[in-house]
């Protein structure tokens, strides 16, 4: 018998304490994407991440710490970045996102995962999540990426942003299997059984 991924499923590293901290205004020259860059090329993830930031305003937050499993390193992490922008530069973010292509998938666009839309690259895939959250009233960007946080309590960034039901329960399209368990626009294969 299948057994449903519970959404605090959150991660399966030894490393169990808290995650404190606060979301902080960043000058756009001070964007810290190379620390974010440590655990993104590690695991070739991250691509939903701007890469560079030109103008607007930002506000972030992360946390990065090694840690190991059955002999393999993994990063626990919780990354937090908010730009707010204008009209052209929004519009060509939201392009930008909408039409990446990984070597086996595209991001999932949902309206109900989340209190606001958003684009998934990872979500509930062992531990891990990376979205992209739409603020389009504001002009704001969210995006966030997840590691083995364990539990919500961990999330730094506020509870709108937080992950709020499982993919079988969503509005994406996707396969069944799928939709039952976990998604990742970085892999190929899923588990048919967990």
């Amino acid at each position: 018998m299948k057994k449903k991924v519970e959404l605090e499923f959150f991660g399966f590293l030894n490393d169990t304490c808290s995650i404190k901290g606060t979301v902080k205004n960043f000058e756009i020259s001070s964007y810290p994407f190379e620390d974010l860059l440590t655990v993104f090329e590690y695991e070739d993830k991250g691509y939903l991440f701007p890469q560079t930031i030109s103008d607007g305003e930002i506000k972030a937050f992360y946390y990065k710490k090694k840690d190991s499993y059955l002999l393999r390193d993994y990063y626990r992490s919780e990354f937090y970045l908010s730009w707010k922008m204008d009209e052209p530069t929004f519009a060509s973010e939201i392009a930008r996102i909408s039409s990446i292509e990984t070597w086996c998938k595209s991001p999932k666009y949902t309206t109900n995962l989340f209190n606001l839309p958003a684009y998934i690259g990872i979500y509930n895939y062992y531990g891990e999540f990376e979205y992209a959250i739409v603020d389009e009233t504001n002009r704001t960007l969210h995006y966030i990426y997840l590691f083995d946080v364990k539990k919500y309590n961990n999330f730094v960034f506020e509870k709108d942003f937080q992950p709020k039901r499982m993919l079988f329960d969503s509005d994406i399209d996707m396969t069944p299997e799928e939709r039952d368990y976990l998604y990742s626009m970085y892999m190929k294969e899923y588990l048919s059984s967990i």
